[in-house]
């Protein structure tokens, strides 16, 4: 599985890193700091080459989570999207961009491992 972790706090990325890789599945995780980076890089992929899950941070420098969420949906519908945040204030808007999960910061492991099982179950 292709995961993407999209956050400026690479700290908080390592975390979802770390809880992903304790479930011992078979994936290909890749960090970008910022949105800029991560659909650049989309861009350049084929569509079966995007990622299967993207966790996207909402507040970054300069950048919106939700609307990197747009640019990902028009890159790539299939690519689910689990935010990782430091607020409530956008849950609303994660459903317009049809988000797996909305996690607040801080969270535990058991969340991230929750909010992975509803991205495997929905392949």
């Amino acid at each position: 599985m292709r995961i993407a972790i999209c956050d400026d706090n690479k700290l908080d990325a390592k975390r979802i890193e770390w809880a992903l890789l304790d479930l011992g599945k078979d994936m290909d995780i890749t960090y970008y700091p910022s949105g800029h980076n991560l659909l650049n890089e989309m861009a350049k992929r084929e569509e079966r080459e995007q990622f299967d899950v993207i966790f996207l941070d909402i507040y970054m420098p300069g950048e919106n989570g939700i609307d990197v969420a747009d640019r990902i949906k028009e890159i790539s519908p299939s690519t689910d999207i689990i935010f990782s945040t430091s607020s409530k204030d956008h849950a609303i808007e994660a459903f317009r961009v049809q988000a797996i999960d909305y996690l607040v910061k801080p969270y535990e492991e058991i969340d991230i491992v929750k909010a992975f099982a509803r991205v495997s179950v929905s392949r």
